[in-house]
């Protein structure tokens, strides 16, 4: 029962991970448009 709740865990983890990764490669995509650009890419 441990076990299972240990993996439901970690999958909720990985999955934040995930979506803050996402979040800062999008970011991260937006910081190379300004350069290429030279404007905020809001």
């Amino acid at each position: 029962m441990s076990d299972l709740a240990g993996i439901k865990q970690a999958k909720s983890v990985i999955g934040k991970l995930g979506a803050v990764f996402a979040f800062y490669q999008l970011n991260f995509v937006k910081g190379e448009c300004d350069e290429l650009s030279g404007t905020l890419c809001d």
